[in-house]
């Protein structure tokens, strides 16, 4: 275009800084080469595209917001599914309520760098969801520090704070670094979802009722020696169809303490309760019911053999 061309506009106003170079006046067509080329080599435009081009979107303009980016990371971030074996970074209440929609079971950590307990209890978190076998629980980390809001509605006044959800309620919560209560609320949430109870001939634990509603009363009314009677026999007949006896035996021949019961013993217990069938099922089933109560026990039952809580509590329940 020849002549007087066309007539200057101003620069266009940058996010935060002076903006784009306004076009001069006067333009022939043959300066529209060099113009473009000038254009090209502005380090502001040359930020822009940048930008552009990482999917960070268009910078805003006085009064009105940036317009999104396509592709680049903010598309990946849009596509990205949360991994049940890994930790979900929450960057907004949004986020992490779309979780907890999604999924039946979520863990959440609300921490921040500048907590000492938090940090110390960060590796023990992190390998929770490392070793997760479960495809229905998620893991979230909420850093408190950028998620304020999520904090608040969570009612977070201290931290470590976790909160843990089954079928968007919560079903436990707890502050502080402490570890036994993690793997307590972490074993009753996978006993809820691990979608098995551990079948035998068909029949699942939680279909035998208890011979008891109080499981205390056992000690008191006697009945724990007919439970004994029970299990001493089974454990004799079956003697041959499990791996081992010898420490269930030992404990059955001594005090039958509860308090006394081994790692071992549990182990065994656990193993003649899969091939029990009738009474002897029941008073195995019974029995964990007691053991669920001793601190000692409850912590290895959780650690090792997790899905009996749905014999002990589930079960229990529903009975």
């Amino acid at each position: 275009m020849g002549g007087a061309g066309m007539p200057g506009m101003p620069g266009m106003p940058g996010a935060g800084g002076a903006g784009m170079p306004g076009m001069p006046g006067g333009m022939g067509g043959g300066d529209m080469n060099n113009l473009l080329g000038a254009m090209a080599q502005d380090p502001r435009m040359q930020q822009y595209m940048q930008q552009m081009s990482q999917g960070g979107g268009m910078p805003g303009m006085p009064g009105m917001p940036g317009m999104p980016g396509m592709g680049g990371a903010a598309a990946a971030q849009g596509n990205t599914e949360p991994k049940y074996n890994e930790v979900v970074n929450i960057t907004s209440l949004v986020q992490l309520q779309k979780i907890i929609k999604d999924y039946r079971g979520v863990v959440i950590d609300f921490w921040s760098p500048r907590c000492g307990p938090c940090m110390r209890f960060k590796p023990t978190f992190e390998g929770a969801a490392r070793n997760n076998p479960n495809k229905n629980i998620i893991f979230c980390a909420v850093k408190t520090d950028d998620n304020r809001e999520t904090a608040m509605s969570y009612q977070v006044q201290s931290i470590p704070q976790f909160n843990f959800i089954l079928d968007g309620k919560e079903s436990a919560k707890f502050v502080g670094a402490d570890s036994t209560k993690f793997s307590q609320a972490l074993g009753v949430l996978q006993a809820a979802l691990s979608g098995k109870a551990y079948e035998h001939m068909g029949q699942k634990y939680k279909q035998f009722k208890p011979m008891n509603k109080l499981p205390i009363s056992f000690e008191s009314t006697g009945t724990i020696n007919k439970m004994k009677e029970f299990i001493s026999k089974f454990t004799k007949q079956s003697a041959s169809e499990v791996s081992s006896t010898a420490a269930v035996q030992a404990w059955l021949d001594g005090s039958f303490d509860l308090n006394a019961v081994s790692k071992e013993a549990i182990d065994e217990l656990r193993e003649l309760a899969e091939i029990a069938e009738d009474k002897p099922k029941i008073a195995l089933v019974d029995l964990f019911r007691l053991l669920i109560l001793k601190d000692t026990q409850a912590e290895y039952i959780l650690s090792k053999h997790w899905e009996l809580i749905e014999v002990c509590i589930f079960g229990y329940i529903s009975a």
